[in-house]
């Protein structure tokens, strides 16, 4: 049975959206031949080409600023050892490749399709506000060193905490009552806390102000030494806190965080001048509020985070005129996207701000359209190169996704043939050290170098091991950071790891045992399997498609343009 690219130019009709364009065989083959005879003549004048055009593909040229642009991307996304080694060549077949779908695109009809043009007039629009912006939002970044000296003792002295950390508050009231009746906290950590201070009395590291939890910090800045306070809703409980110690901004630190703090001071600058640069575009734009739509909006509050409430309406929520404007179902849906990222934040409080940020969102728009900006040249550069990977993308979703069908039979023997691309990653019982000063974590990792008994040091400084016992439970190293991951997949049974800081202490893992991960059912590995063989079946089509297009087609490549431009990169 012939696939949809086997008949690409004879298929009698494609639907796109909710119409239906009629594409005949002659009409391809007409823009195929004047492709192709027009392509003829400029063979002949191929050796006149400029050195700037590295490629002629049916008549469009493919110059240096077009592998330029593409270039520049790809480079600031690669690794330093990618940039050494990859060939650059490869670019230039791709914008090859990619205009000879643009042009197919063209002939089926699809640069009149909503699904490119809809996407394209929202990105050109974000980019008309992007370019709005860098025009005319110039803050003053200059950061006085008075300002950052004053920051740095407000928020670089240190205090020394106890907490208790309980599940409940009703827990933690009682053990507050039994503290003020002069029990002792530090029992009372070992005893009952559930974090990992329990095992020093609840006592925390000297810590900077501004590193301390803000839930802790906030109260323990109002308390002297020796004093309590709590409880404290923190994290998923509640914490009972005294403050131990207080130790005044240290000027030896103040070059170490100097540069941190005048980014701080710098972002905090952009967002006060940001407001205030918002207050005076809403006074030569105000934007009107319809406050039946946004009741509406507030009313549906508790159900933020279902479908019900992005479904909305086309009705106008906030409008500046006839032609600037934003209906009630964009409005929810920057409110839901909001929500996404903040969902602790009380629905009231999402929705507040969320209708602060759609009013937002308009006025800029309003500033940046009233201004000209959506035929701003930067803006109408980039709309034309997305029209081109729009088209390829539409142009691929149209004709080769449709093609990729997966059988069973091909599933089962993909699976078997791959088998350990399956497998679990591999699991670990470990045992975690945490130790709480740097000088005794170098310590006891010295001496496990040198061959020390792990649990004989874990006894001589009083250490507590937290997945200790018999069985420590397995576990696969996902959780662990990078560093901590490759150093213990190189580690033999029983062997340890070097400390690592954690931010609050030091850790120090051993392995008391390995085995590899279990290999996932057929079932379980349906979605990877699916990826693979998408990629390999779309790859096959692709190249099918290409195939056919370049048979059909010219493409004249510069050699010596290219040679010029490329000689110096990798090849």
């Amino acid at each position: 049975m012939p696939t949809m690219i086997d008949t690409w130019f004879a298929r009698p009709a494609a639907k796109l959206g909710n119409t239906i364009r009629h594409i005949s065989f002659m009409t391809v083959l007409s823009a195929i031949s004047f492709f192709f005879i027009s392509s003829v003549a400029s063979a002949a004048n191929k050796n006149n080409l400029p050195d700037s055009v590295l490629a002629v593909v049916n008549q469009d040229l493919i110059c240096t600023s077009d592998f330029d642009r593409i270039f520049i991307s790809l480079h600031n996304t690669q690794s330093a050892s990618l940039k050494g080694t990859f060939d650059y060549h490869k670019l230039l077949d791709k914008l090859v490749n990619d205009r000879l779908l643009a042009q197919e695109a063209l002939v089926l009809g699809l640069d009149t399709d909503k699904r490119l043009l809809d996407p394209l007039h929202q990105d050109r629009i974000q980019n008309a506000i992007r370019e709005f912006f860098r025009d005319n939002f110039k803050p003053d970044l200059n950061i006085s060193q008075e300002a950052v000296a004053e920051y740095f003792n407000a928020n670089y002295y240190k205090m020394r905490l106890r907490t208790i950390s309980l599940a409940d508050s009703a827990s933690a009231v009682g053990i507050l009552d039994k503290l003020r009746s002069g029990a002792d906290m530090d029992g009372l950590a070992r005893e009952v806390s559930l974090d990992m201070y329990r095992y020093r009395g609840g006592l925390q590291n000297l810590k900077y102000y501004a590193d301390i939890e803000i839930e802790l910090r906030d109260r323990a800045a109002r308390l002297a030494p020796g004093e309590i306070d709590g409880p404290v809703s923190f994290r998923t409980g509640f914490a009972i806190l005294r403050l131990e110690d207080r130790v005044p901004a240290d000027t030896v630190d103040f070059e170490k965080y100097k540069i941190i703090i005048e980014s701080v001071l710098k972002q905090l600058k952009i967002e006060s001048a940001s407001a205030i640069f918002m207050d005076s575009l809403l006074g030569v734009y105000p934007i009107s509020e319809n406050k039946k739509v946004t009741a509406s909006i507030s009313a549906d509050s508790l159900r933020i985070f279902t479908q019900y409430f992005t479904a909305g309406t086309e009705e106008i929520a906030f409008y500046y005129d006839d032609v600037y404007s934003m209906p009630d179902k964009k409005v929810r849906n920057i409110i839901s996207r909001m929500a996404m990222t903040a969902a602790e934040t009380p629905p009231g409080l999402l929705i507040s701000n969320g209708l602060k940020k759609a009013k937002e969102d308009l006025v800029i728009e309003t500033a940046a359209l009233s201004g000209g900006y959506f035929d701003n040249p930067a803006v109408l550069d980039n709309y034309k190169h997305s029209i081109d990977s729009g088209l390829v993308e539409l142009y691929l979703q149209e004709t080769i996704l449709p093609e990729i069908i997966f059988k069973r039979a091909e599933f089962e023997a993909y699976y078997n043939e791959h088998i350990e691309e399956f497998r679990d990653p591999r699991e670990y019982r470990l045992e975690e050290l945490i130790i709480p000063d740097e000088t005794t974590a170098l310590e006891v990792e010295r001496s496990l170098s040198e061959g020390a008994d792990f649990d004989f040091l874990v006894k001589r400084y009083n250490l507590e091991i937290l997945t200790g016992g018999d069985t420590p439970r397995w576990v696969t190293m996902a959780p662990y950071p990078e560093k901590i991951k490759e150093e213990i997949e190189t580690l033999k049974i029983g062997k340890t790891t070097r400390a690592f800081f954690t931010g609050e202490s030091w850790l120090i893992l051993r392995v008391r045992d390995s085995r590899p991960g279990k290999i996932k059912s057929i079932d379980e590995a349906d979605m990877q399997i699916r990826q693979a063989m998408f990629q390999i079946k779309f790859k096959e089509l692709l190249d099918k498609t290409l195939k056919i297009l370049k048979e059909n087609s010219s493409v004249i490549l510069n050699s010596e343009g290219i040679e010029k431009y490329l000689g110096g990169k990798q090849k």
